[in-house]
C-alpha cells in the first residue's frame, strides 16, 4: 500500500515542535473534492477536502508523532498541506490519519 510507485507518494513531515527535524516519508493523500458533508436541518457544511495517511513508528518512512498544525510537503509537486484538527491512529496503533488544509 506504501509503495511509491503504486500509491504512495514522497513527503517531509515537519513537526510544529521548535528544534525538531523534518522526517522524510511515504504518504497516501486523497485530494479529494468536498466529498465530506455534513447535514444539520436545513444547513449544510463541506469538511476538510484533504486526507492523508501515513505509517506511524520509528523506521524509515515512519511518523511516531503527528501533532496538529505541522506541515506535510509533498515531494512531487511541492505542495504544502497543514494539519487541522487532531491526528488519529488506527486501531493497531499502524496507521496515523488526519485532515489537511493547503498552505498558500
Amino acid at each position: 500500500m506504501f509503495d511509491a510507485d503504486e500509491f504512495a507518494e514522497l513527503a517531509v513531515y515537519q513537526s510544529p515542535v521548535p528544534g525538531t527535524d523534518p522526517i522524510p516519508c511515504l504518504v497516501m493523500l486523497d485530494r479529494g473534492q468536498g466529498r465530506t458533508r455534513f447535514r444539520s436541518g436545513d444547513l449544510e457544511a463541506t469538511g476538510s477536502n484533504r486526507h492523508l495517511w501515513v505509517q506511524a513508528g520509528d523506521a524509515v518512512n515512519q511518523i511516531p508523532d503527528v501533532r496538529r498544525d505541522g506541515l506535510f510537503t509533498i515531494d512531487l509537486n511541492g505542495e504544502v498541506l497543514q494539519v487541522q484538527g487532531l491526528p488519529e491512529l488506527d486501531h493497531i496503533g499502524q496507521l496515523w490519519s488526519v485532515q489537511l488544509a493547503l498552505v498558500d
